[in-house]
């Protein structure tokens, strides 16, 4: 099924949802995603551009293994 894309209007048959702004984007709107452990991230360029949207996209990686420090250099 065709759909128009919720950002530029173009119509696609693949659209993906952005995690912070629910809307349908298409590939070429989409600015960055991630794997998690359970499906895929996606952010639109509009959210990208939201400082705080930014953030809360670039926050959510996986923390490092608990063993693991990053301040500690001997």
């Amino acid at each position: 099924m065709i759909k128009s894309c919720g950002r530029c209007g173009n119509q696609t048959a693949k659209l993906e949802t952005c995690g912070y702004c629910d809307r349908d984007v298409c590939e070429t709107c989409i600015k960055s995603s991630k794997r998690k452990k359970v499906g895929k991230r996606f952010i639109c360029k509009d959210c990208w551009s939201d400082l705080e949207k930014r953030k809360k996209y670039k926050s959510s990686d996986n923390p490092p293994s608990p063993g693991y420090d990053r301040e500690r250099r001997y």
